[in-house]
C-alpha cells in the first residue's frame, strides 16, 4: 500500500519538481522516459477533466444524424466530376457485411440528390442540409479546440474550410483507391519475382492502415483552430 502511495506521489508531485540541477543526477534512461511519462499523465488527467468519453459519445450521435447529408454532398460532388459510381463502389467495399444498412443509407442519399435535382428539395431543405454538415464539423472542431484550449473558427472560415475538405475527400478517395488497384495489379504481374512479389503484397496489406493513419493525422492537424506540429 505504501508503494502505491509513493508511486502516486511521484506521478502527481515529484515528477513535476525535477529541476535543472536534479537532471544532472538522472540516468539517460530516466531523461528519456520522464518527459514521456509527463505527457502520459497530462493526457490521462485532461481526458478525465474534459470528459472526453461524453464528448466522444455526443460526436458519435451527431455523426450518425449527419451521415446521410454528408454522403449526399460527397456524392453530389463526385457526380459533378463524373466518378459517382466509383465512389459508391468504394463505399460498398468498405461496408461489406452490412448490406441492409448500406442499402438504406445509399437509398436515402440518392433521395436527397434526386429531390435536389428535381427542384423539390430547395430553400429551407437545402439550408438544413448545409447546416447539418456545418454543425457536425463544428462539433468535431469544438472537441479539438477544447483539448488545445482555443476558440473556434469564424463562420466564414468554417464554411470555406469545411467545404474545401468535403470537396477534396472524394478526389483523394479515388486517387488512393486507384493507387491501391495499381499496386494489386502489379503484385499479380510479378509471379516470377517471388521476393519482390511478397514484398509488394505485404505493402498492399499495409496500405489501408497507412492511409487510415494519414487520414487521422490530417484530421488532428487540420481540425483544431491552431497550428499543430506534425510531431
Amino acid at each position: 500500500m505504501n508503494d502505491i502511495k509513493r508511486f502516486r506521489q511521484f506521478l502527481l508531485e515529484d515528477l513535476w519538481r525535477i529541476t535543472a540541477q536534479d537532471r544532472k543526477t538522472l540516468t539517460p534512461l530516466q531523461l528519456f522516459f520522464y518527459p514521456i511519462l509527463k505527457r502520459l499523465v497530462l493526457s490521462i488527467q485532461r481526458f478525465i477533466q474534459d470528459r472526453m468519453m461524453d464528448r466522444a459519445s455526443a460526436l458519435t450521435y451527431t455523426t450518425l444524424l449527419a451521415l446521410v447529408p454528408i454522403l449526399a454532398i460527397i456524392f453530389a460532388i463526385a457526380r459533378g466530376f463524373g466518378f459517382a459510381k466509383l465512389v459508391e463502389n468504394l463505399v460498398r467495399e468498405n461496408f461489406q457485411g452490412h448490406d441492409e444498412v448500406l442499402s438504406v443509407l445509399l437509398d436515402s442519399v440518392n433521395t436527397y440528390i434526386t429531390h435536389t435535382q428535381s427542384g423539390v428539395f430547395l430553400g429551407i431543405g437545402f439550408v438544413f442540409l448545409i447546416y447539418t454538415v456545418v454543425i457536425l464539423t463544428s462539433n468535431v472542431e469544438g472537441a479539438f479546440n477544447q483539448i488545445w484550449q482555443k476558440t473556434g473558427r469564424t463562420p466564414f472560415r468554417k464554411l470555406t474550410d469545411y467545404f474545401s475538405v468535403l470537396l477534396l475527400v472524394p478526389l483523394v478517395w479515388v486517387i488512393i483507391s486507384g493507387f491501391t488497384i495499381f499496386m494489386t495489379t502489379l503484385a499479380k504481374d510479378l509471379p516470377n519475382f517471388m521476393v519482390l512479389s511478397y514484398t509488394v503484397k505485404f505493402l498492399i496489406r499495409l496500405l489501408p492502415f497507412l492511409f487510415i493513419g494519414l487520414a487521422f493525422t490530417s484530421l488532428y492537424m487540420f481540425m483544431p483552430n491552431t497550428h499543430v506540429r506534425f510531431s
